[in-house]
């Protein structure tokens, strides 16, 4: 990289969705009242019941169309570079209501961004809270680190 320019990581979180999808229709039918002459007039008809118009397709969450951006934190269209081939997909794994209790249980950083967020100052407060929690997550790792490195 160039001078003053760094490097820093980034979180883009996406939600990953599968569909089964089928398509059913009701319409009016246009038909030529002479169908070997193809300058006859049309003939009308408004159809009477729904009808299917394609079988059912299942939509996986590899699907690009399936990766949806889940944060305002970015421009869309710049989060939507990000999205990983479906090779990278196929190993994600799913997160049950269950695993996002237990980590907010676990999670001090988004803990405190909430309760920063219901704080007077709103969402102003709420990232002024992650920053700080950030850093002081931050310092902790590195004191850890050199801590365990003289422990050896």
């Amino acid at each position: 990289l160039g001078a003053g320019y760094s490097l820093r990581p980034a979180f883009l979180p996406f939600y990953l969705f599968e569909a089964l999808v089928s398509a059913e229709a009701i319409a009016t039918l246009g038909r030529h009242a002479d169908k070997s002459n193809k300058r006859s007039p049309m003939v009308w008809t408004k159809m009477q019941e729904w009808k299917q118009t394609s079988s059912q397709l299942l939509l996986p969450r590899t699907e690009p169309c399936m990766q949806v951006y889940a944060s305002y934190r970015l421009r869309r269209d710049m989060a939507e570079a990000a999205k990983l081939p479906s090779s990278i997909l196929e190993a994600a794994l799913t997160v049950t209501p269950d695993d996002l209790r237990q980590r907010q249980r676990k999670d001090r950083v988004a803990g405190s961004a909430a309760a920063a967020f219901n704080a007077p100052g709103g969402v102003a407060a709420a990232e002024a809270a992650v920053g700080d929690d950030a850093s002081s997550v931050d310092a902790q790792a590195a004191g850890s680190s050199s801590s365990s490195s003289s422990d050896r």
